[in-house]
């Protein structure tokens, strides 16, 4: 995932690949949890929240989701890993 400089609001914007595939991402954070958000070229998208329980060292663990829609609750994918 590429970020790009944070935006006035706090949040930040990205691209995110993985092999030929390409989606557009937001990552926002507070000071207790981080959320990075993929929206995928078919309109769904993958969600992974972490917060700080979840960190070891450079990395941060925390739960993946997918998603169909907006309006959908989503389905648990596991873990999802963040690292510098």
């Amino acid at each position: 995932m590429t970020v790009d400089e944070r935006g006035d609001d706090g949040s930040y914007d990205a691209v995110a690949t993985k092999g030929s595939e390409r989606g557009t991402a937001l990552m926002d954070y507070s000071d207790d949890e981080l959320t990075v958000i993929v929206q995928r070229p078919d309109k769904s998208f993958l969600v992974c929240v972490a917060n700080r329980s979840g960190l070891s060292g450079a990395t941060l663990r925390g739960n993946a989701t997918s998603h169909k829609n907006s309006n959908d609750k989503g389905t648990s994918l596991g873990t999802c890993t963040i690292s510098r």
